[in-house]
């Protein structure tokens, strides 16, 4: 079992390999087991992170989201190793994208489907694509041809957002590589699937 000084030297290591400063706080039924702070919240001014220091968080969401999750799978509500399609339909098959060693890029169907696992640990191959910029990247342009009409369209739904995706070639073979990204929108549809409402009722229930 980790003890505080394990906990200590952990933190003090992303200082030490570059992060400007970070804190921790671990509590079990009111009672604080770990509290610690470390590092600087202003490189400028040279001050130190305390209880009081603001960090920006993104993608909070997702704790909450996987949580649920692991709670359906306890119950016996899907296996990991159950495929995506079996609960989303336009699922069942994809593509990738596949370097040659000529430079050229070809689309190729993948060898597996993706599972109920990927999309738990970021390897969907399923980049985040949030707006039309112009891109150099050929799995943004892929995914942000998908996404122009629900843009055009304004407001959607996630089941909306999963259908245009699923027409979108993949980054990598499902599995194969972390990449951050849509992922957790798949979860998510997976999620209202078995709970049979949208994400947000089901999380709140």
């Amino acid at each position: 079992m980790a003890t505080a000084k394990d906990i200590d030297r952990l933190l003090e290591s992303f200082v030490e390999r570059g992060l400007p400063g970070c804190s921790l706080k671990v509590m079990q039924r009111g009672e604080t087991l770990y509290e610690g702070y470390f590092g600087v919240a202003d490189r400028d001014t040279g001050a130190p992170v305390t209880k009081t220091s603001l960090f920006r968080q993104a993608s909070m969401s997702k704790i909450p989201l996987y949580t649920a999750m692991m709670m359906l799978y306890e119950r016996g509500k899907f296996l990991l190793s159950d495929p995506v399609g079996d609960y989303l339909p336009q699922w069942k098959a994809s593509r990738k994208y596949v370097r040659q060693p000529n430079g050229y890029v070809k689309v190729v169907p993948t060898e597996r489907p993706i599972t109920i696992r990927d999309t738990l640990s970021m390897k969907c191959g399923l980049p985040y694509c949030n707006s039309a910029a112009p891109t150099e990247d050929i799995t943004l342009r892929g995914m942000q041809e998908c996404m122009k009409p629900l843009w055009e369209k304004g407001h959607y739904t996630l089941q909306e957002q999963l259908s245009a995706m699923s027409e979108a070639p993949l980054a990598c073979e499902p599995g194969t590589h972390w990449m951050y990204g849509f992922s957790s929108e798949l979860a998510a549809g997976i999620l209202e699937k078995v709970c049979d409402k949208p994400a947000n009722e089901a999380l709140k229930e």
